[in-house]
């Protein structure tokens, strides 16, 4: 492969995963607004947990739900999120058995700190529409043949973005080839998500949502229960965040949309940890180590330079008329997808040692200022 080969692949392969983590975001967001908006109202002791941190150890993986629904000490549903399930059949048999282990009595998060394993829960794992028809071919061969023997129901859903530029949803639908499904009769009847998704009442019914029906759970979720994508959440905190980390004149400044003007300023893991769960993502939905590995990201990209073991210098700047130039990109299901594609150019520039002449012309370093302090008045007097 050509060096602009290399560098094609490496921006699509970083690019994809954070669509794909973006997506996630977005499903484990959506459910979280349908059950809390459905049962929290019908149950005393109904709890959502997004983050779940109760893992099991199975064939020496160690696996953690995407996230959870307990409805009370009678039922409860464990999710997991998979962009696809093995294509291989000793690695689709390999993942089931690793799945089983879901299914030997996971403690629920019901309040604060404490667990509770319900009397029967059932599993749900959630495919992308796009692989979802393959996967329950497969994992329906495997149960008829009773490979596995689960007291729980493995219950297969579907999700899919559709109609992104006229009417943007989510669809979430049983794939019914796999002949399990809720086992929620503690639900009052006429919100039984089993019969919802089930031939009855002349058909499959889908869970339809619109982004806009989640937007608050996702503006405070933020994250989800899966491997991270650093580039996603580097995007987030440019965006979201370190503006409020300037003071008025170099907020100033940085209205003045200059991509050269560099603001630099020093943070710590533990500061911006401090700070993301007090004020932008709540209920401890975050973990230093994703903050920690987003910020070696920056650093990959030379947004941020690692100065100590846990203090970071950051180079904050105003991106806007250089996102600009990838607006393309971007689909309504994210407004961070603009800059996602600058930062993934940036990080494999480096990571290769890209040659300039294939590099993108949305960098151009060559008259960067730098500014770290003594930020006078009459400088804040010319924006």
């Amino acid at each position: 492969m050509t060096e602009t080969d290399n560098f094609v692949q490496c921006v699509d392969q970083i690019f994809d995963r954070f669509e794909r983590y973006d997506r996630f975001v977005d499903v484990v967001s959506a459910w979280e607004e349908f059950l809390v908006d459905q049962y929290s109202s019908e149950f005393r002791d109904f709890n959502f947990d997004r983050f779940p941190e109760q893992s099991i150890e199975s064939n020496g993986s160690e696996l953690t739900p995407s996230f959870t629904a307990y409805f009370n000490d009678e039922y409860g549903v464990l999710f997991d999120v998979h962009h696809h399930l093995p294509r291989d059949e000793e690695d689709l048999k390999e993942f089931l058995e690793n799945i089983l282990g879901y299914d030997q009595g996971y403690p629920f998060q019901v309040n604060g700190s404490e667990t509770e394993v319900p009397e029967k829960y059932d599993i749900a794992l959630l495919i992308s529409d796009q692989n979802a028809q393959t996967a329950e071919h497969r994992v329906q061969n495997f149960l008829s043949e009773d490979e596995f023997q689960f007291d729980s129901n493995l219950v297969l859903l579907s999700y899919d973005y559709v109609d992104q530029n006229t009417n943007p949803k989510y669809e979430f639908g049983r794939l019914s080839k796999v002949d399990q499904n809720f086992r929620d009769d503690v639900l009052p009847e006429r919100k039984q998500i089993s019969i919802r998704l089930s031939i009855e009442n002349g058909g499959f019914e889908t869970i339809d949502t619109p982004p806009g029906f989640f937007d608050d759970k996702k503006s405070t979720g933020v994250l989800c229960n899966k491997e991270l994508s650093e580039l996603y959440f580097a995007c987030y905190l440019w965006h979201n965040v370190f503006f409020n980390c300037l003071d008025d004149t170099e907020q100033v400044i940085w209205q003045g949309k200059n991509p050269r003007r560099i603001i630099e300023f020093p943070i710590t893991v533990d500061e911006l940890y401090a700070m993301l769960n007090r004020k932008y993502i709540p209920d401890n939905g975050i973990r230093k180590e994703w903050i920690r590995s987003t910020l070696e990201y920056l650093a990959g990209v030379e947004a941020a330079e690692h100065v100590s073991s846990d203090e970071y210098r950051i180079k904050f700047r105003n991106l806007q008329d250089k996102r600009r130039d990838h607006k393309d990109v971007v689909t309504r299901r994210s407004d961070l997808a603009d800059l996602a594609h600058i930062f993934a150019e940036w990080y494999c520039e480096n990571a290769l040692n890209t040659d300039t002449s294939v590099r993108s012309d949305v960098r151009d370093d060559s008259k960067q200022t730098t500014i770290t302090s003594d930020l006078t008045e009459p400088e804040k007097g010319e924006y």
